[in-house]
């Protein structure tokens, strides 16, 4: 029971990873993360957003019917926070890991809506 476990999580973060990996090729030099974001969502079909704000950052997830996302643009959640904010060193790693792109403004990190628990409005 145990192998059947982890052989499971180790292909959910090998998935994970891939995803990121793409994502990352997406943002291409010389164009703001936000501006790349806005259009990847559009063409997902993503018109709405969640939103939950805080003072220090934006989470985002589109705004669909579960049975209507796709695998990625319209399914994740991205975390946005100024490209000059200090990180704390214990997430250090793992925001380093979701980043997928970070220009002179904003960062901008995703994560599968599975691991994610927060409420988004």
């Amino acid at each position: 029971m145990n192998l059947i476990f982890i052989l499971f999580f180790a292909s959910c973060i090998t998935s994970t990873r891939s995803f990121i990996k793409n994502a990352r090729t997406q943002f291409p030099k010389g164009f703001y993360c936000n501006d790349i974001i806005r259009q990847k969502m559009n063409q997902a079909g993503c018109t709405q957003l969640l939103i939950d704000e805080s003072p220090t950052e934006l989470t985002v997830r589109c705004h669909k019917e579960d049975k209507d996302r796709g695998e990625f643009w319209d399914n994740w959640v991205f975390r946005i926070t100024r490209s000059d904010t200090e990180i704390n060193p214990e997430a250090f790693v793992e925001v380093r890991q979701h980043t997928i792109c970070i220009d002179q403004n904003i960062r901008i990190e995703a994560y599968p809506p599975s691991i994610v628990n927060m409420t988004l409005k």
